[in-house]
């Protein structure tokens, strides 16, 4: 499997280190890690991209790091792993001094612009309570987060309370982090899509969440055997092409080119 060069592991990847006893559990990868195909992930990249891990690092932390960012998080020769669990590090030559964004910034940079930021409680297309970068209210870890937050929860819900920039970002990235987990859960062959696919994808669950996604049936098919124009003429033809506006169109032409 060919990994993209300049897609680093950074500080943004120690963000989704799982301590896999129990300390500290990110509900993403609570089913990333259980993907039967997880370990053969990790193991693919690995042998491609990873020239030093220590032995001390949980094979389960490694396939959690490596599967997000679409599985892709690619290293130079220079990358070096910490043994903290908690920590990965990435060291940088002299001559990396301009280093490309990763995966997940593009990604999460994608989404949000096609979010747009909400300070107050707004009634999506489909009458959901929604704020902040598309977050919706009616879920559990909508609740879980904002009250995580200090904030009262039915005080949101009911408009009466806003939030800022930087608490909406940290609802905004559980939810993308789930995004990108059923991304790999629905399709095995993830990380080795091409990138207009696996910027498509979550950007796709995001904004319509897991079981609305899964009835794009046909578009699921084409997309798993490689028919990426059919995916995208199975997009255009659903209500979702017609309810998110622009969102949808630079979806569809993302997916009509990718190779």
């Amino acid at each position: 499997m060919a990994i993209p060069k300049g897609i680093y592991v950074n500080e943004e990847a120690a963000r989704f280190s799982v301590d896999w006893k129990g300390r500290q559990r990110l509900s993403p990868f609570r089913r990333a890690v259980r993907i039967e195909k997880a370990p053969q992930i990790l193991e693919d990249i690995a042998s491609d991209a990873v020239s030093t891990i220590t032995d001390n690092l949980p094979v389960r932390e490694m396939a959690a790091a490596a599967t997000i960012g679409a599985a892709v998080l690619a290293t130079t020769p220079s990358t070096t792993y910490s043994d903290d669990t908690q920590n990965i590090e990435h060291v940088v030559n002299e001559d990396e001094q301009q280093k490309e964004p990763t995966f997940y910034e593009i990604l999460s940079s994608q989404v949000k612009r096609h979010e747009g930021f909400r300070e107050e409680m707004y009634l999506d297309p489909l009458k959901i309570p929604t704020i902040g970068y598309g977050t919706n209210l009616q879920t559990r870890r909508a609740r879980e987060g904002i009250e995580s937050l200090g904030l009262n929860y039915q005080t949101i819900l009911d408009g009466k309370q806003t939030i800022s920039e930087q608490q909406a970002s940290k609802l905004f990235y559980e939810d993308l982090e789930d995004a990108i987990a059923t991304s790999i859960e629905i399709f095995p062959n993830y990380s080795e899509m091409p990138l207009n696919v696996r910027l498509v994808i979550p950007d796709m669950i995001y904004n319509l969440g897991e079981t609305r996604f899964r009835k794009f049936k046909k578009a699921i098919a084409a997309i798993s055997s490689g028919d990426y124009e059919t995916a995208a003429d199975e997009m255009v033809d659903s209500k979702w092409y017609h309810q998110v506006g622009n969102r949808s169109r630079c979806l569809v032409q993302l997916m009509r080119d990718a190779d």
